[in-house]
């Protein structure tokens, strides 16, 4: 099989000799989501490997039978991957990422006097204990357009 990046109309380039395999979400894996999407679903619909690779991945696999389904394979294994254990990935990294955050405001705002300190020793615990209450109830909900001053003022009504 050549070496050889096919673009996918406006979803992505594939480089043909190159799927990630990282034990953690990469760059690439996240450009290739798409990809993964319909090579699940083509492949959930019963489609034969053979006709998901002609179509998805621009590869003719009558051409080299071998390498284009060792592709194939391995563009499926990482999707499952990534639909089973990635995606969770970059799920918990941003909620905990917000969650970090928030706590920050919550304990600058006590540290500024604007939230009575609580009754506990241990105010990271407390504060973390609050935001992950407040996001249960939907108070607060991770939005990279949510300012820090916003972020406060919620926290302000709330404590």
């Amino acid at each position: 099989m050549n070496r050889k990046s096919v673009q996918m109309g406006n979803i992505a380039t594939i480089n043909v000799e190159l799927v990630p395999t990282a034990r953690a979400v990469t760059a690439e894996d996240r450009r290739l989501f798409p990809i993964y999407i319909q090579i699940l679903d083509l492949d959930s619909a019963g489609k034969c490997w053979k006709e998901t690779t002609r179509k998805l991945l621009a590869i003719d696999p009558d051409e080299n039978t071998l390498a284009a389904r060792r592709l194939y394979d391995s563009y499926l294994v990482r999707a499952k991957w990534m639909c089973e254990t990635g995606i969770k990935t970059i799920c918990s990294d941003k909620n905990a990422s917000f969650e970090h955050w928030v706590v920050h405001i919550l304990k600058s705002a006590i540290e500024a006097g604007k939230i009575l300190k609580p009754e506990t020793q241990n105010i990271d615990q407390w504060a973390h204990e609050q935001v992950r209450i407040l996001t249960d109830q939907n108070i607060l909900q991770p939005d990279p357009n949510l300012s820090q001053k916003a972020c406060e003022k919620i926290l302000l009504k709330q404590f």
